[in-house]
């Protein structure tokens, strides 16, 4: 069958498929499939067809390879366009059985709204709900590179196709014109019933903006998996409680950098590499490799003071910001950063750190990626060192998303010395 993939047969593949649906499920002796095949020798239309005619996209063979990291590995772009498409955007449970958005017609299942200070609250709570097989209109994931122009169309078009909507509220949420005129559209157009109020904490000028979230369902807590119980019990009963991360991590990495020592904490982690030494400075290239999980999960480090264009966004000041303007200047910076890389960003990110707005950006290469940008001033050179941070994880985007907050709490441990 693989030489018939091969050769691009389609008619025959689809001869045989349509008198023996079963054969799209058949593995060979490296437990590959008749997709696998397709994305390897990058034939587009025999894979849309085998999808059609209900072929795994998440079929991993011996070497725990998907089609999509078939087609990643023998730089199949066609292929690896369309089956990433297809991994955003393919909401099953464990079961296999559609879970909101399947049923009511909608896009997305879950539309997410919340101030960007609160970002990083938010972003543990889509992760998961990503992780666990939810479709999540979510504006790191879908305001991309491309949308620069259409920022409040591509918002609205996820407040049209949602089904419901999660809300991340305090003062700064209410006092954002932004968050503002979210959360009036999704009461007029929504009902109570379809919106959750995470309360962040709980502060009155909310409900004295908004006073119908007073009849939604609510909780006030800062404890993420609190937040995934209430989900749990009352709108998202396939999402997964996240990973506790100990309070005193296993792992501690001390680097010089510029003259100047630094930390790193975290657990879980291992030294696959030491640090290379690069003017002096130890750490500049220094590989670790999460041992927690079967996938391979790595990340390098390495830094240099940092003259760009960025370290100016990097000093807007991250409680009095527009919420736009920051955003704005990610992509701006983001843009450039990613011409230079063979790769689909599939995500901007705001991230924040010792008091600054810093970034990060989700992108496929091979593998996923998630790779930090993290600026600080040089304790006694009083210039700004950029850190670059680089995850790699092999794997489905939904395992990829279980451990996005593993990647957070290694970053926000970064001081230093």
């Amino acid at each position: 069958m693989w030489e018939i993939v091969k050769d691009g047969q389609y008619s025959l593949i689809r001869e045989i498929v349509t008198k023996n649906p079963e054969i799209i499920h058949r593995r060979n002796r490296f437990g590959s499939t008749l997709l696998h095949a397709a994305a390897y020798y990058g034939n587009i239309e025999i894979a849309k067809f085998l999808v059609a005619s209900g072929a795994d996209i998440f079929a991993k063979d011996k070497n725990g390879y998907t089609p999509l990291l078939v087609a990643g590995g023998m730089k199949k772009k066609n292929l690896v366009q369309y089956l990433l498409n297809l991994e955003l955007n393919y909401s099953i449970n464990k079961n296999s059985q559609k879970i909101i958005s399947g049923i009511s017609g909608k896009k997305y299942d879950f539309f997410i709204s919340y101030k960007s200070q609160n970002v990083y609250i938010a972003r543990q709570i889509v992760d998961q709900l990503i992780s666990s097989g939810y479709n999540i209109w979510f504006a790191e994931y879908r305001i991309l590179l491309k949308d620069r122009g259409q920022f409040q169309t591509v918002i609205d078009e996820g407040l049209a196709n949602s089904e419901q909507a999660i809300l991340f509220t305090n003062k700064i949420y209410a006092e954002s014109p932004y968050c503002s005129d979210e959360a009036e559209k999704l009461l007029q157009n929504y009902g109570q019933d379809k919106i959750i109020e995470i309360k962040i904490p709980a502060e009155p000028e909310v409900h004295q903006k908004f006073p119908a979230l007073a009849g939604c369902k609510s909780v006030e807590t800062f404890d993420v998996n609190e937040m995934i119980n209430f989900l749990k019990k009352t709108v998202a009963p396939a999402v997964c409680t996240i990973e506790i991360i100990p309070s005193k991590p296993e792992f501690k990495f001390e680097g010089v950098c510029k003259g100047a020592p630094f930390t790193l904490y975290a657990s879980g982690w291992k030294i696959t590499q030491k640090g290379t030494s690069y003017l002096g400075d130890i750490g500049n290239g220094l590989e670790i490799r999460y041992k927690k999980v079967k996938q391979k999960f790595y990340m390098n480090i390495h830094f240099s003071i940092d003259e760009s264009e960025l370290a100016k966004f990097k000093s807007m000041d991250i409680v009095s910001a527009d919420d736009r303007k920051l955003y704005d200047a990610l992509l701006e910076y983001s843009k450039k950063h990613v011409s230079r890389l063979d790769a689909e960003v599939l995500g901007a990110h705001l991230v924040f750190h010792g008091g600054a707005s810093q970034l990060a950006l989700t992108y496929w290469m091979g593998y996923w990626t998630r790779k930090y940008s993290i600026t600080l001033i040089h304790p006694t050179l009083k210039k700004p060192v950029e850190f670059l941070f680089t995850f790699g994880f092999q794997g489905t985007f939904q395992e990829y998303c279980r451990y996005v907050h593993i990647m957070d709490s290694v970053i926000k441990s970064l001081e230093w010395k």
